[in-house]
């Protein structure tokens, strides 16, 4: 695999990073990763992953957008309410980097369904606003031996909490809180 005339000029400050260069970027170009979740969390996550060259990008939600959605899911415009977002979140991504594959998938994740969804993908990025959910993606990356990387935000009240994890492979991580 190589990268062409265009990557090479697109990536050219990133691949100054010490430990990255071309062999890495060419790394990037043939990786997979699934986002699960395209919204407050997913939307800028997907946005970076197809900005920085990630090969293939795997969008998987089965929501629509709406207007309330549209303050921090940045990839939802106006003219987007009532669409899914997968989909919308799909275009926008191959107009910002045509160089990378994008798919969409309308549906909800379930332990029957997962590996038809996720597949083979190199990483699984959460961003799910349901731990049901969470916890049949962390099932299936441990048993696939696939890094998990979820998030989370909360406001209750007046208060706002966060969370990033990467999660070590081969490991039950999450627990029911």
């Amino acid at each position: 695999m190589s990268l062409s005339p265009s990557e090479l000029e697109r990536y050219d400050r990133q691949m100054l990073i010490p430990g990255l260069g071309l062999e890495g970027q060419i790394k990037l170009k043939s990786t997979k990763v699934a986002v699960a979740g395209i919204g407050g969390l997913g939307c800028p996550t997907s946005l970076c992953l197809a900005a920085a060259g990630i090969g293939k990008i795997i969008l998987i939600d089965k929501g629509k957008f709406k207007l309330g959605n549209l303050n921090r899911q940045i990839l939802g415009w106006q003219k987007d309410i009532g669409k899914f977002k997968a989909e919308v979140a799909k275009e926008k991504l191959e107009a910002s980097n045509p160089e990378i594959e994008v798919e969409a998938v309308v549906a909800e994740i379930t332990g029957e369904n997962a590996h038809n969804l996720m597949g083979d993908v190199d990483m699984v990025v959460d961003g799910q606003d349901n731990w049901k959910t969470r916890f049949v993606i962390n099932e299936y990356c441990v048993t696939h031996n696939i890094p998990f990387i979820h998030a989370g935000v909360s406001a209750r009240g007046c208060r706002w909490t966060g969370q990033l994890e990467n999660k070590i492979r081969n490991k039950r991580v999450l627990r029911n809180a």
